[in-house]
């Protein structure tokens, strides 16, 4: 059990920042709003990320079978998804720039308590439907249960382990984009297309792998 939470949290930290689809929310979040609506995109993607991964842990028996017989599939799958988040995530970080959108220009788009719900429901959602969280989270199964034989006994540990992960990588990582913040103008556009640049190499790995 122990021995699961610890990979658990090893893997939730390798799919936060640099790998997961969030890790641009939550910068956008510190970068261009208040405290208030950091915090609380903190705590969506990281519940976000906690019960997409108790959700498809339910399915680890039946995930483990058919990856040991469609390796090559799901690594396809995985690949084509993180090579989409990467177009995607360029081509709108492009867009956003040749409009010139600024931090100043949305600051205040949405205020209010019906304001920050409605974005932490949309960054939860975001983080609990993203294709690229899903096939990552998939593989990442399919792998636990392999190489732990009671991963179905102890899936909520799995779960945990993977929020606990996102919450040490989010937390630091919103908190230092927030002490940058308005002289980041051009980071977080950097940051995007490194984002984007990870994702297309992560999928053209797990492309190769299908082969």
């Amino acid at each position: 059990m122990i021995g699961l939470f610890l990979v658990s949290v090893v893997a939730g930290m390798i799919l936060g920042a640099p790998f997961g689809p969030a890790g641009a929310l939550v910068a956008d979040a510190a970068l261009v709003h208040d405290r208030e609506r950091l915090n609380l995109t903190v705590l969506a993607v990281v519940a976000g990320n906690g019960i997409l991964a108790f959700i498809i842990s339910l399915g680890a028996g039946p995930v483990q079978k058919i990856f040991e017989k469609h390796e090559s599939l799901f690594f396809l799958i995985a690949g084509v998804a993180f090579i989409i988040m990467g177009l995607f995530l360029g081509i709108i970080t492009a867009l956003s720039r040749a409009r010139g959108l600024s931090g100043r220009e949305v600051r205040f788009a949405s205020k209010g308590a019906i304001g920050q719900i409605a974005h932490s429901l949309s960054v939860f959602f975001i983080t609990l439907l993203h294709p690229g969280s899903i096939a990552a989270l998939l593989l990442l199964t399919a792998l636990l249960s392999l190489k732990f034989y009671t991963f179905s006994d102890h899936k909520i540990f799995f779960a945990a382990g993977i929020a606990v992960g996102s919450f040490f990588v989010f937390s630091p990582v919103g908190l230092l984009f927030w002490a940058i913040g308005k002289k980041a103008d051009r980071f977080i556009a950097h940051f995007r297309y490194g984002l984007a640049a990870v994702f297309g190499f992560a999928g053209i790995y797990f492309l190769v792998r299908s082969y």
